[in-house]
């Protein structure tokens, strides 16, 4: 805790607690943004939040706030300061390699350009971007300790400071602070407040005097009593300058050049202010040393206490954010007030009782409310005043109407009471006993009063005398929650617990209305027609009945919920529903717009708790639960109290929250936010935290934030405040993100970062060419040696085929030619016979015959043999087959091929090689060895290798002569065919036991 020891001759020895006065100047252009409640609301009435030293990151107690362009709230404890963004309080570092000369901060100011000034018990310390400047006397002396700090109209940063022999008022001056001697020594020991006020005169407040220093030249107030200091200066709505000293009832007004005391109430005049604030509704708040909060407006003073909620009944400072939010620091804590769009009046503000059972605006301007323990009423000013019931009725009030001539009933269970104008109380009226309580009234065209009432039925009343009771039988035993007079037909709506609606005119039959028409599938809460329109409040929506058609809105046409409570319509017809999710306010237009069936949802806007409204998923009270008053108010029954909204000063907060980036971290490392941030290379999570600096209502701000460089579109956000990239690829990136406050006005300029991920080596684009040139010189290796691979097959093939040509050149040569020149020979000496042996000659002619044929026959093979490919683009085992058999199947030999193995694919050079080895077996075989029977067996014993066998049952030969002989050249040609393929032939082979 920070403490100033003063033991100053005259002067009784004090420990005053150092705190700031007008510590900040804020430009509060707010033009149109007006309070949306009556000047007059209780602090009580007004939303309120604290964060103590004990639940959040507040380290002792608060003495100094303020609120600087940006939009961030700075607090100053006395062991440090803090930053806050509405939902994270975070401690101030300064920069690197700077420090604060101490940590207890007692003054803060946010100025215009951005920076923040800092007072302390040690001096004024100046923060603006990365430096920070210590501010010293024109002497060289550090500076005293500082109490307050104010930036005026015309930009020079005033600070006052406190201290024996120190303490004063200065002036920052370049580097420098320019202290005025001569008031330092009439206001020794020092200045606690410093005021600016809207003439721009700038008030110093200090022991027993006030001082106008501004405009020259100078004036001083004395105080009365030489020992007081005063505290705080504020200026009220009427432009009179208050002031506050430690005193009980110390609180002073400057009155034709005198201060004198401002007001001494049962409150106020035991309280001892420590700080005064005048907000832009004209409300005064004193915070006091021990007495919590006093809040003067209207005409009205009440208090705020721990009891109430405050951190803490000492108050050290108090201050107003350029939204209208009133914030309050204390010994243990700080507390944020705001106001709300809908007002609660309830016992704490001065009813007669906790529960509500019934709220009824009359034509005379009052707000009549029917309470578990009688009426009040609450006039044009907002007085409160119970009002008594004259006569035998039980205290509990069970429903309120109001006759077209302004006569008002109150209905107590027991009977009926009506208003006397002149006692201004309630009388009862004995012929109205003993009907119990009312659900719905309504006034007929002929100013007769319809009233439900659950136990008896409905009740038809003149001038408070019974004229008949029609029972709920008469209904279908269903009873009315809800009756409306119909404007032209005259006749009555009546809403059902049960679910339906029904029109009855006396004398004519029911017209029954429900689900199967369209109407709501539930209980019936309230009825109210608007422009020839019925609108029919249910539990499972809104019913619209026109021109005999019902159509319902719903949950899918964008009503958030659809338990609708009550209704009432406004002067610009509005509707306003009281739903189980809250107040919900339909714009006309937009209803037409529905009903026209232009648009399949609702435009529509939703107050719920965090907008003051209490919620019941139920309806509760009696008749009835909603009324409009003379000036446009709505009032609800929320059974706790009422609730009271103003739809013409429902003014939207226009101020787009200043957006900021908070923090950006990297695989968990915190990053500078300097522009032209460079991440390392393969960063994996980059994390990058943002605020929307509206404090009106921080949960209600929604964003959107997009990545230039990775995101296509705008992401919504919600109300999420941090986003995480993974494996961003190197690239240059720019984050933004945009946030809207509670109304919605968005901040579309909003926040940006600009960061660089930088690739790794093998990112760069010289790393990539290169593996592009290696890529491509690879190809262009196997591309040649492909290319070397291929001319290899080709001239092997090349070399085979022509082996192959010159085996059967030579085949031709040997076999054919020899035989053809034999052929020759034998026909000459065949011409020598045929004259001498013409029977000889006849039997050799016919066995030339024979061999020409067979030598024909082989030269056909010969030529297959050149000319045919064996495989022909078919599976070896089927081209196997085939050629097998028309070798056997010509010589009519049996044929038996079996295969075994896993069957698997053959290279196609190594097929063919195969192929004529084997035709060559066999028609070796068919041939030579006079078989009858050829077996061809194919086996494949493992993954690489295959075996075929042949087998006959010929002649067989001897196998050395048969490879010798000449001219057969079969056996020589296998040999060479299956060296080329790398594979083993073996014959086994006798005469007469086959082959």
């Amino acid at each position: 805790m920070v403490r100033f020891e003063l033991n100053v001759k005259g002067l009784q020895s004090r420990i005053f607690r150092a705190h700031n006065g007008r510590v900040a100047f804020v430009a509060l252009s707010l033009c149109g943004f007006a309070g949306i409640i009556e000047s007059s609301e209780l602090v009580t009435q007004l939303a309120h939040t604290a964060w103590t030293t004990r639940d959040a990151r507040l380290p002792g107690a608060v003495f100094a706030i303020t609120q600087t362009p940006d939009g961030f709230i700075w607090i100053g404890t006395e062991f440090g300061l803090v930053r806050f963004d509405g939902v994270h309080f975070q401690d101030w570092q300064p920069p690197r390699g700077e420090r604060l000369t101490n940590r207890g901060v007692t003054a803060l100011l946010g100025d215009r350009d951005g920076g923040l000034w800092i007072g302390s018990h040690s001096g004024l310390t100046h923060w603006i971007g990365d430096s920070i400047e210590q501010y010293h006397t024109s002497t060289g002396a550090t500076g005293p300790a500082v109490s307050a700090i104010l930036q005026d109209r015309e930009g020079h940063v005033w600070v006052a400071t406190i201290g024996a022999g120190a303490g004063g008022l200065c002036r920052v001056d370049g580097k420098l602070l320019n202290c005025d001697s001569a008031l330092q020594a009439t206001a020794s020991p020092g200045i606690l407040s410093l005021f600016e006020d809207r003439r721009g005169n700038l008030w110093v407040g200090g022991r027993a005097m006030l001082y106008r220093r501004k405009p020259d030249p100078g004036m001083t107030y004395s105080l009365p009593d030489s020992h007081l200091m005063i505290s705080s200066v504020a200026e009220d709505r009427e432009g009179t300058i208050l002031v506050s000293t430690d005193s009980e009832g110390g609180l002073y007004k400057l009155l034709n050049g005198k201060l004198e005391p401002y007001r001494r109430t049962a409150v106020s005049s035991r309280a001892r202010p420590s700080h005064l604030l005048a907000d832009k509704d004209g409300s005064l708040w004193i915070g006091t040393l021990g007495q919590g909060i006093l809040h003067l407006s209207g005409g009205r003073i009440d208090k705020f206490v721990r009891a109430d909620g405050l951190s803490n009944n000492i108050v050290r400072c108090l201050f107003e954010d350029r939204e209208g939010n009133i914030w309050v620091g204390t010994d243990d804590g700080l507390d944020r007030f705001r106001r709300f769009p809908v007002t609660t009046i309830s016992k704490r503000e001065g009813l007669s009782a906790e529960v509500v059972t019934s709220v009824l605006a009359s034509k005379s301007g009052d707000i009549w409310i029917g309470t578990t323990n009688g009426l009040d009423r609450i006039d044009s000013a907002g007085s409160i005043t119970h009002v008594g019931i004259a006569g035998s009725c039980s205290p509990a009030i069970s429903g309120l109407f109001e006759e077209t001539d302004g006569r008002l009933w109150a209905n107590c269970g027991t009977g009926f009471a009506a208003l006397d104008r002149a006692s201004h109380n309630f009388v009862v009226q004995a012929p109205a006993r003993n009907i119990g309580s009312i659900t719905a009234a309504t006034e007929d065209r002929d100013r007769s009063m319809w009233l439900s009432s659950p136990s008896q039925g409905l009740v038809h009343s003149e001038h408070g005398e019974i004229k008949e009771i029609v029972p709920w039988s008469f209904f279908a035993n269903k009873k009315a929650t809800a009756l409306e007079t119909d404007p032209d037909r005259g006749g009555l709506w009546l809403g059902f617990l049960q679910g339906g609606i029904a029109y009855w005119k006396p004398g004519e039959s029911v017209r029954w209305y429900g689900s199967a028409d369209g109407l709501g599938d539930a209980a019936v809460m309230d009825l109210h027609f608007s422009r020839e329109v019925l609108w029919i409040a249910t539990q499972g929506g809104l019913s619209e009945l026109s021109q005999e058609r019902i159509t319902t809105l719903r949950a899918k046409n964008g009503l958030p919920c659809e338990q609708i409570n009550a209704m009432a319509e406004d002067n610009d017809h509005a509707l306003w529903l009281n739903t189980a999710c809250g107040l919900v306010r339909i714009n006309a237009d937009d209803l037409a717009s529905w009903s026209a069936k232009q648009t399949n949802r609702v435009a529509l806007k939703v107050f719920d708790s965090a907008d003051g409204m209490r919620i019941h998923t139920t309806a509760k009270g009696y008749y009835p639960r909603a009324s409009k008053s003379s000036d446009g108010r709505l009032w609800f029954n929320v059974l706790e109290g009422v609730a009271v909204i103003d739809p013409k000063n429902l003014s939207m907060n226009p101020l787009p929250p200043p957006v900021q980036i908070e923090r950006a971290m990297a695989d968990r490392q915190e990053c500078s936010l300097k522009a032209g941030l460079r991440l390392q290379p393969r960063i994996k999570d980059f994390e990058i935290e943002y605020a929307g600096l509206s404090f009106v209502d921080p949960d209600r701000v929604r964003f959107r934030y997009k990545l230039e460089g990775a995101d296509g579109e705008w992401h919504e956000a919600d109300g999420r405040r941090q986003v995480t990239y993974t494996n961003l690829a190197p690239h240059q990136y720019r984050f933004q993100v945009i946030a809207s406050n509670n109304d919605g006005v968005w901040n579309h300029q909003g926040a940006a970062l600009e960061f660089t991920v930088p690739p790794a080596f093998y990112q760069t684009t010289w790393f990539r060419l290169l593996c592009a040139t290696g890529v491509l010189l690879l190809a262009w290796s196997w591309y040649r040696l492909r290319l070397r691979q291929i001319a290899a097959q080709l001239n092997l093939r090349f070399e085979e085929r022509l082996a192959e040509r010159s085996r059967i050149a030579r085949d031709l040569h040997d076999n054919l030619l020899q035989n053809i020149a034999g052929f020759a020979l034998q026909l000459e000496g065949l011409s020598k016979l045929v004259l001498t042996k013409p029977v000889l000659a006849k039997d050799r002619l016919r066995e030339l015959r024979q061999e020409a044929e067979r030598w024909l026959h082989d030269a056909r093979e010969a030529v297959w043999d050149l000319r045919s490919p064996p495989l022909a683009g078919r599976e070896f085992l089927t081209a196997l087959r085939e050629t097998a058999e028309d070798i056997t199947g010509a010589k009519g030999i049996r044929l038996i091929m079996t295969v075994s193995g896993s069957r698997r694919p053959l290279p196609e050079e190594l097929g063919e090689q195969l192929l004529r080895i084997i035709r060559e077996a066999i028609r070796n075989a068919a041939r030579h060895g006079n078989a009858r029977e050829v077996r061809l067996e194919v086996g494949y014993p493992q993954p690489d290798t295959i075996e075929i066998q042949i087998s006959d049952d010929g002649c067989g030969f001897i196998l050395e002569e048969g490879a010798q002989k000449m001219g057969h050249y079969g056996l020589s040609g296998m040999q060479e065919r299956a060296l080329n393929i790398g594979a083993d032939l073996k014959i086994a082979t006798s005469p007469g036991s086959g082959t």
